[in-house]
């Protein structure tokens, strides 16, 4: 696994939520980071046969907190014990992905839903953003 550095805005950012005790400082643990990224990707492999949006919501949800987990297990922090860990995994989320990524694939797409957006879009549920339902797995990356 490859860890990038972090930008200076970046680690001023993580260094904020450290100072404010919402993140601890431990050293990184990449097997842990496999683990849960692992985790995350069985889960989303889980999700391509589902119907009810709710479910689907759960799954997503705690794929994308395993994938949290991971960067911060990647990068050597931990959330502080107690209430807020899950805000603290978002924030530090927020903080590392503080810009696109370079290349073709962070092209801004336009909005299909406009302004009008529902909470989970049936056209989304029913054909994904790639066209009809298939067996692909959803978070494959796209090649450009």
């Amino acid at each position: 696994m490859n860890v990038p550095s972090l930008t200076p805005g970046q680690q001023q950012a993580i260094d904020a939520l450290v100072t404010s005790g919402a993140l601890q400082g431990v050293p990184p643990d990449l097997a842990k980071a496999a683990r849960f990224l692992e985790q995350a990707s069985e889960a989303l492999g889980e999700v391509v046969d589902l119907r009810v949006p709710s479910v689907i919501y759960d799954i997503a949800y705690n794929a994308a907190h395993d994938v949290g987990e991971a960067m911060l297990a990647a990068y050597g922090y931990r959330t502080a014990s107690g209430a807020g860990q899950h805000v603290a995994v978002g924030q530090f989320l927020e903080a590392v992905f503080d810009g696109p990524p370079a290349g073709c694939c962070a092209q801004v797409r336009p909005d299909p839903f406009g302004a009008q957006r529902p909470s989970l879009p049936r056209a989304t549920r029913r054909e994904g953003h790639c066209g009809p339902r298939s067996r692909r797995r959803p978070w494959a990356p796209r090649r450009c």
